[in-house]
């Protein structure tokens, strides 16, 4: 899917779920995201993931607002940001992020930041998946984690485990720096081709537009739902 076409309307509907105060209007965008979520062919490991890396922020923000408000607010809120995360995973891609980098070009988001955006997400990547190799080899030369966070053996093997990471990212990220250097890379990065407004793109767009400006009306302007 051309993440051109889907990235302003998912952005309305996000903004449109970020408008609505009901717990009915909460429940009723559950709907449109497993449509978008189907439409886009988002692996649901993908998704699974993505609200596990935001699991901690929507907790506390929702533990605060049931411990100042009421518990009825509280799961709106719950519903709001799970939907609009999940919506974000249908555009935002696990591996290849030229297409997301390449929307965001075409809607002229200034380059240092595309650039910016670009190696961190690289970076992280990289950093997960020598993680998962260092623990692999751990766990092949007999090693057992720790039974609690305050065990002096396993706070020394967790600080020279980040430490040797680190590293070795840094080491990873100037060989990155030299070898752009070294092929011309001055920071430009090109668009690629014009926007694709296939089936899926048409679907995609058309649901999330329609769906926005529902929650906007029943927001404002009241209304039933069905």
């Amino acid at each position: 899917m051309d993440e051109r076409a889907a990235l302003p309307a998912s952005i309305f509907l996000i903004t449109a779920l970020s408008l609505i105060s009901d717990i009915e209007l909460a429940l009723a965008t559950i709907l449109p995201v497993i449509l978008l979520v189907l439409i886009s062919s988002t692996p649901l490991k993908r998704i699974l993931k993505v609200l596990f890396l935001a699991l901690p922020m929507v907790i506390i923000s929702t533990i605060s607002i049931w411990l100042f408000s009421d518990a009825t607010k509280a799961f709106t809120h719950l519903l709001r940001v799970s939907v609009a995360v999940v919506c974000l995973s249908t555009i935002y891609p696990q591996e290849d992020i030229w297409g997301l980098v390449n929307a965001l070009k075409h809607y002229r988001l200034p380059t240092p930041l595309l650039t910016l955006h670009l190696f961190i997400h690289r970076y992280f990547q990289d950093m997960w998946r020598e993680l998962k190799n260092t623990k692999v080899g751990l766990r092949a030369r007999g090693y057992r984690r720790a039974r609690n966070l305050l065990d002096r053996k396993g706070l020394s093997v967790l600080g020279n485990l980040t430490g040797a990471l680190l590293h070795k990212r840094y080491r990873r990220a100037v060989e990155v720096e030299m070898g752009l250097e070294a092929r011309g890379f001055r920071g430009a990065i090109i668009e690629e081709g014009e926007i694709r407004m296939g089936m899926k793109e048409i679907l995609y767009t058309t649901t999330a537009i329609f769906w926005g400006i529902a929650l906007i009306y029943l927001r404002f302007f009241g209304g039933e739902l069905l």
